[in-house]
């Protein structure tokens, strides 16, 4: 079955609470260290720059510009992210349904 299957995987709620403080601060400083550096990196790049994308163009301070490009950055990652889970809980969804078409049967050949 699925449980058969997930043996020696944990999930974030089954893993020991130490394991799961200390990779909760591990992605806590790992974003902080990683806001620090964007920010770091968008102050020293204040000046104009020339922004042409299709048939636009715009003048505008670069901060703007990779500002604008983290975000739409973390959307698409968020969007990844989410179809991915999607897909994947599609596929248990279906092997869950083929098991349960497979323990039916078993049980209608038993009884014959």
């Amino acid at each position: 079955m699925v449980d058969e299957e997930r043996q020696g995987r944990l999930t974030a709620q089954e893993a020991p609470v130490e394991e799961r403080s200390f990779l909760g601060q591990l992605r806590l400083w790992g974003g902080i260290a990683g806001a620090a550096l964007l920010a770091l990196f968008l102050v020293q790049n204040l000046q104009e720059a020339e922004v042409n994308f299709l048939w636009f163009e715009w003048n505008v301070r670069l901060i703007f510009a990779l500002i604008g490009s983290a975000i739409l950055g973390a959307i698409a990652s968020m969007l990844i992210g989410f179809f991915r889970r999607r897909s994947q809980q599609a596929e248990m969804r279906a092997q869950l349904r083929r098991e349960r078409e497979r323990e039916r049967a078993n049980e209608r050949a038993q009884k014959r």
